[in-house]
């Protein structure tokens, strides 16, 4: 059973990756948080088939990673994943497939669609058959060419309580983040 043969095999990875740098107390902390995690999952999920434990693997990937010419890229992305992945890796993680305007796909147009050039919700599906699979959902990040912010502009909904304004004269440069532009641009549309 997990609870017992799985917990060492956990402690002992958090251990050869994190005592260089953590107290045994913050280290023994994390490991109670995973074993939390996966307790809480196996048994909402208790009638699938769906476990995680330490044998848990995943690869996390665009949907349009691997491509070619010919087929949508979900579709070479599963080939190439059956013939080379499947043995080490039981889940796939797919970053955002949806339409997007750009940040590599986390400014969501439309939540509900897949991008075409990558495939539809039925190759999820049947990637899906044979493996577990994680998808951000995105909820932070949206498009101003999306239905969201537009309605928002409209004060309408879905998306009229999405989004935030900030006043100009608030003092924004103690905000550190991973981008090149400006963190507030003038309303669009």
């Amino acid at each position: 059973m997990f609870f017992q043969k799985g917990q060492k095999i956990i402690k002992s990875l958090t251990n050869n990756i994190y005592k260089p740098y953590l107290p045994t107390k913050d280290i023994n902390f994390l490991n109670d948080q995973i074993f939390e995690v996966i307790k809480v999952f196996n048994k909402k999920n208790i009638k699938r088939k769906i476990k995680i434990s330490e044998k848990t693997s995943l690869i996390i990937t665009y949907g349009d990673n691997i491509y070619s010419n010919q087929k949508k890229t979900i579709k070479v992305f599963h080939s190439f994943y059956r013939k080379n992945l499947m043995k080490y890796f039981n889940t796939v993680h797919f970053l955002p497939f949806y339409p997007s305007s750009s940040d590599s796909g986390f400014a969501v147009q439309d939540h509900y669609k897949i991008e075409k050039k990558i495939g539809t919700w039925s190759d999820v599906k049947k990637i899906s058959k044979f493996n577990n699979i994680m998808a951000d959902i995105v909820i932070n990040h949206s498009s101003a060419r999306g239905l969201w912010f537009k309605n928002f502009l409209k004060n309408k909904r879905p998306g009229k309580d999405y989004f935030l304004t900030v006043d100009s004269k608030f003092n924004t440069s103690n905000v550190v983040r991973p981008r090149d532009h400006k963190l507030l641009k003038n309303r669009y549309l």
